[in-house]
């Protein structure tokens, strides 16, 4: 009876051993996942953190190149902006900062009706607008163009109605009469510019309509790519390219009388 007694003992004590152990290396598991996931948590936050940074530095880039177009559009020198690369130096941004500016000749765009877009004029040339998609004459738009022009002692305007749809009789408005477009669109019109036209305003009637304005050498938009870049590792890198108009005045403006002194009526 005894030897059964030390015999049951023994067994005892192994199958406790034995669990002991088990229970440590569960907890030993737990514990290496817990210190794992910290670590990778951690990794994560540190790469968010970089993220933000960087985005937030090209973002930068993007905000000093419209800052670059706006200070020549007020200079009325849209024509000196360069497209070289330029570099931004942000403080404590950890992060190499590079932008260029392009100018571009054409702009495709959707406009409503009232509204209004500008092309800066900085040569004689010509300009081309294409526009209404539509095949039915009666939701297609005409456009409203106004130059304006300086030849140095006086600014002058002149206005040009263009988009007979069908003909004169259709609206009888007597609007400049359009050419067939190039598909997709229904109308096209030329208009060629002296060397004292400074900018070409374009306004949709009747309708909205999509419209593609090819000047040459006019400039109607521009694009901007901004790139940064973490200068500490290297690895993260961001690009944003953002394609932006000219500035244009509201609507009103065409009916406004301006002056730098006193206006009398006769």
């Amino acid at each position: 009876m005894k030897r059964f007694l030390r015999f049951y003992n023994h067994s005892n004590s192994g199958q406790v051993g034995l669990i002991i152990l088990l229970i440590m290396v569960v907890i030993l598991s737990l514990g290496l996942s817990l210190a794992t996931r910290t670590s990778q948590q951690a990794e994560i936050a540190i790469q968010q953190e970089d993220t933000t940074r960087v985005f937030n530095a090209a973002e930068s880039g993007v905000e000093a190149a419209l800052a670059n177009i706006y200070q020549h559009e007020e200079a009325g020198d849209v024509d000196g902006i360069s497209e070289d690369i330029s570099s931004l130096d942000l403080l404590e941004s950890n992060s190499d900062i590079n932008y260029n500016i392009t100018k571009s000749n054409i702009l495709e765009t959707h406009l409503k009706q009232g509204t209004s877009t500008e092309l800066q004029v900085p040569a004689a040339g010509s300009i081309s607008f294409y526009w209404a998609t539509e095949l039915s004459c009666e939701d297609t738009a005409s456009i409203l163009l106004s130059i304006y022009a300086d030849d140095g002692s006086d600014v002058t305007a002149r206005h040009y109605a263009v988009g007979d749809c069908t003909g004169a009789s259709t609206r009888g408005d007597n609007f400049i009469a359009n050419s067939a477009g190039p598909a997709p669109y229904q109308y096209a019109y030329t208009l060629f510019t002296s060397a004292n036209d400074v900018f070409v305003r374009v306004k949709p009637v009747y309708s909205d309509t999509d419209i593609k304005i090819v000047g040459s050498p006019a400039v109607s938009q521009f694009t901007i790519n901004s790139q940064a870049q973490n200068s500490l590792a290297g690895e993260e890198t961001r690009t944003f390219e953002v394609k932006r108009t000219l500035s244009t005045a509201p609507a009103f403006m065409e009916y406004a009388v301006v002056s730098g002194s006193s206006i009398i009526k006769n």
